[in-house]
């Protein structure tokens, strides 16, 4: 049984977190393309600097929790000046405090944070693509089996970002009932609509069963369905009305 292939609806972050998952469980058949590569570091920049400043603005967090969470999450014993993560990565924690300064307002964290994120995004950026180019060979020949991280002088900062992520935004309890909702929600339509495009081959036939192909009646606009799919389910509907208030 098989599902007909097709790139529409899909997102970027579902693809990069699908490619991710293949490489790592040896489950590619075919060589990785090289923008997968690209891909995945871009959807990982961007979930641990523009997501992180979202929540940071909807108050999940203050600078003090992020600084305090960040400190904590590398071995300052492991510092060795100009060559290791570790050292890289308290040094970007200490331009957040000096961009900080002495005035501890809301507003002024708030500049500062904004602008620690924009270059710590331009530094993630850089190591990425030397990353690339230091495997080139490797990459095009489908054989690296890492990320544009991995090694870098800020494979440890990237991790505490994505870190920080977990515990400040998505363990809150708006985020988890978003996520709740939205997982319902998806169940259900895909309990309708998959039916739509799913169809057996000759190869998965047995008892001399013919190929199928999709019909009418398991059309995803036909009424049946979508006269079903107009009525939200009810534990959707409760989850929806407690996450708007």
């Amino acid at each position: 049984m098989h599902l007909k292939r097709t790139t529409a609806g899909s997102f970027p972050a579902l693809h990069s977190a699908g490619c991710r998952i293949k490489r790592r469980c040896f489950l590619w058949i075919r060589v990785i393309h090289p923008l997968t590569y690209l891909l995945e570091a871009a959807d990982d920049i961007a979930y641990s600097t523009a997501d992180l400043e979202d929540a940071f603005k909807k108050g999940l967090f203050t600078l003090d929790q992020f600084i305090e969470y960040y400190t904590n999450s590398y071995d300052h014993s492991k510092i060795v000046p100009h060559r290791s993560p570790e050292y890289f990565s308290d040094e970007r924690i200490q331009e957040l405090s000096a961009l900080r300064g002495a005035d501890h307002t809301p507003e002024n964290d708030s500049a500062a944070f904004k602008k620690w994120l924009t270059q710590t995004r331009q530094w993630l950026m850089y190591v990425a693509i030397y990353r690339f180019s230091c495997k080139y060979k490797e990459i095009m020949a489908g054989t690296y089996c890492g990320d544009l991280f991995e090694g870098t002088n800020h494979a440890i900062t990237i991790d505490i970002l994505k870190g920080a992520m977990r515990k400040f935004a998505f363990d809150t309890p708006g985020i988890l009932k978003l996520e709740l909702s939205g997982q319902v929600i998806l169940d259900f339509l895909l309990d309708h609509f998959v039916p739509a495009v799913l169809y057996y081959d000759s190869a998965y036939c047995t008892d001399g069963q013919a190929p199928s192909r999709p019909t009418k009646s398991f059309s995803p606009f036909s009424p049946a369905i979508t006269s079903r799919i107009t009525k939200t389910p009810e534990p959707a509907r409760n989850l929806l009305t407690c996450t708007s208030g």
